[in-house]
């Protein structure tokens, strides 16, 4: 297994065979045995994360505070283009908001700003409920749609991204491989869910790691938005604090799970 491992494996630090389509999961031309065909060879070793990957993760955080900031300390056309917006967001019912979150987080946006925005409308607790219910919504339809006819083609467009994608069948592993995406820095949401659930796992620990590790950085994200939108300066340098522990904590989780699995790869 060892000799399999694959470029994806080295980013997530697994040694897990690359996922080859099975003959009835083929597209004609478009998916062909060079697609599954392994990157990479030899024992595995953590791989760091590259510089391009930690400033996107950097950026996807900062993106909240930066509009917050301008909102608050900017010229006034920010404020005034935020209340317009705030406004007609404030007419719409709250499940039209956090249905069109549970659909926006299977493609590639910013979930913090979509977090940080739901605090002001609808309050702590309200949104903390909605973003929960629509974080399960996303993982049940990413899940789904994950194990339909489209399957090669998503596996087609994570590997479009040099992301191969590992086959996993012990349910302690997916779990484990599961959990260590969730907590890798500069991974976009939506790329960590379908890359997931084509390795394998099983929708229950899917769902719950998914939307348990989640529900952290929301939780924080819209109790940023609502002290800021309020004017709470130390609620909302408190949320600020709890953000950065919780990147370091995640941080800290992905060296662990990351060694651990280079040592399980070394004692095969």
């Amino acid at each position: 297994m060892l000799a399999e491992s694959t470029s994806a494996a080295h980013s997530v630090g697994f040694g897990y065979p690359a996922l080859a389509p099975k003959p009835d999961e083929r597209c004609g031309d478009h998916l062909t045995t060079d697609d599954a065909a392994p990157q990479g060879g030899g024992v595995d070793t953590p791989a760091r994360i590259s510089p391009a990957a930690k400033l996107l993760g950097v950026g996807l955080l900062a993106i909240p505070g930066l509009c917050t900031a301008l909102v608050l300390w900017g010229p006034s056309i920010f404020r005034e283009t935020f209340f317009a917006g705030f406004d007609i967001l404030k007419a719409a019912p709250a499940p039209f908001y956090f249905g069109f979150l549970s659909i926006a987080l299977l493609i590639p946006i910013p979930a913090s700003l979509l977090y940080v925005t739901a605090g002001p409308l609808y309050g702590i607790g309200p949104s903390l409920i909605g973003v929960a219910a629509a974080l399960t919504v996303n993982t049940i339809i990413v899940h789904t749609i994950g194990t339909t006819a489209i399957r090669p083609r998503l596996i087609k467009m994570i590997r479009a991204r040099n992301l191969p994608i590992p086959t996993i069948e012990d349910p302690s592993d997916q779990i484990v491989f599961a959990t260590l995406l969730r907590v890798t820095p500069g991974l976009p949401f939506f790329l960590q869910s379908w890359t997931i659930v084509l390795a394998g796992i099983e929708r229950l620990p899917f769902l719950l790691l998914s939307v348990g590790i989640q529900m952290i950085y929301a939780a924080g994200f819209i109790v940023l938005g609502r002290s800021a939108f309020e004017g709470r300066i130390a609620l909302a340098v408190g949320a600020g604090i709890f953000l950065l522990v919780a990147a370091i904590g995640a941080r800290f989780v992905y060296k662990k799970l990351s060694a651990q699995s280079g040592e399980s790869e070394l004692g095969t």
